[in-house]
């Protein structure tokens, strides 16, 4: 009897694990295919052949995203969440809202959360994870991948091809890589902070307050690619980087642009932006609301350079500098 039993759960544990696979191949056959923005993080593990781990702008929530889905409610680890997606014109699924219960109707995916217990420090630390975290790959390639989406001076962008159920439940396809790359460049640094004093402390340095950059984007597709970018540079954004979040701090207002401002790169051409961050244009609100250089602030505060093309534009995505400081680049 007991070896009955015993075949009894294993069988049942196989019918289990076989029903899994095939609801993950309908949903690859018959799911909506969108793209997902990746982050890189470590992307090998020897033990278990050629894979690359995955990140995702979408797995990121920052406090006023879980604030808005969950509440005062207290966030457990593994609580199943909705992402509410919608997707650009280059395919693209971007965040939207994150939701408890599952919505009726639209774009959306299905996570647990991974990492709650920072949210009650204050800090931007509530992951959630969508089972798309592991793309394995042909033998050999995953050290190609790896060594592409790695911090360096240029920046490659790789998009994830999903399905996605009715349920959510999402399962990986293939990937492909963005048609830009970027690299960021500081051509002069802001003047260092007094001996003695420590780069939080606010003191005004002698000599120059916030860096000049080179923002440079990269056609890195084997086409030629359009960029819009009017002289008062109003497509790029000076986003800061905080605990809770990015939060852009503009320039502001409606992007215009014309014919002229049309920039075609052929295939490995760049466009190289310089950006003082010193001009006015660039000044952000400092204590008392009034309007200062970044290099009059916090030292240590982290900031990236965004593209973001005006609306009309034809190609509609979104390229991210790699971080920097008021003197340095950051990895």
């Amino acid at each position: 009897m007991k070896k009955l039993w015993i075949a009894l759960a294993v069988g049942f544990q196989i019918v289990v694990l076989l029903g899994m696979a095939a609801e993950r191949e309908y949903i690859r056959e018959t799911g909506r295919i969108v793209f997902l923005q990746t982050l890189p993080v470590d992307p090998r593990d020897y033990f278990r052949g050629d894979y690359v781990r995955l990140g995702y702008e979408i797995s990121q929530l920052n406090k006023e995203s879980a604030q808005k889905a969950f509440g005062s409610e207290p966030v457990k680890k593994g609580t199943r969440v909705y992402t509410v997606l919608e997707q650009n014109p280059e395919g693209v699924a971007e965040f939207v809202k994150m939701a408890r219960k599952k919505p009726e109707s639209g774009l959306f995916i299905a996570g647990r959360v991974n990492h709650p217990s920072g949210l009650r420090h204050g800090f931007n630390e509530m992951n959630v994870f969508y089972g798309i975290e592991s793309y394995y790959v042909q033998q050999g390639r995953g050290k190609a991948i790896e060594e592409k989406m790695s911090p360096g001076p240029i920046r490659h962008s790789l998009e994830v091809e999903v399905a996605i159920g009715k349920n959510g439940t999402a399962v990986l396809r293939g990937h492909r890589w963005g048609p830009f790359a970027t690299e960021l460049k500081i051509l002069e640094g802001a003047a260092p902070v007094a001996p003695g004093r420590p780069a939080e402390s606010n003191v005004v340095p002698s000599g120059r307050l916030s860096p000049k950059l080179r923002f440079s984007i990269i056609n890195a597709g084997s086409e030629p690619r359009t960029l819009v970018i009017p002289p008062d540079l109003c497509s790029l954004q000076l986003v800061a980087i905080r605990y809770d979040g990015e939060k852009s701090l503009g320039p502001p207002g409606e992007c215009k642009a014309g014919p002229e401002d049309v920039h075609l790169l052929a295939p490995s051409e760049r466009k190289d932006i310089d950006i003082d961050l010193a001009e006015s244009r660039w000044h952000v609100p400092g204590a008392g609301g009034q309007k200062a250089e970044i290099g009059a602030g916090d030292r240590l505060q982290r900031y990236r350079i965004v593209y973001r093309p005006p609306i009309g534009s034809v190609w509609q995505g979104k390229l991210s500098s790699r971080p920097f400081m008021s003197a340095t680049l950051v990895d």
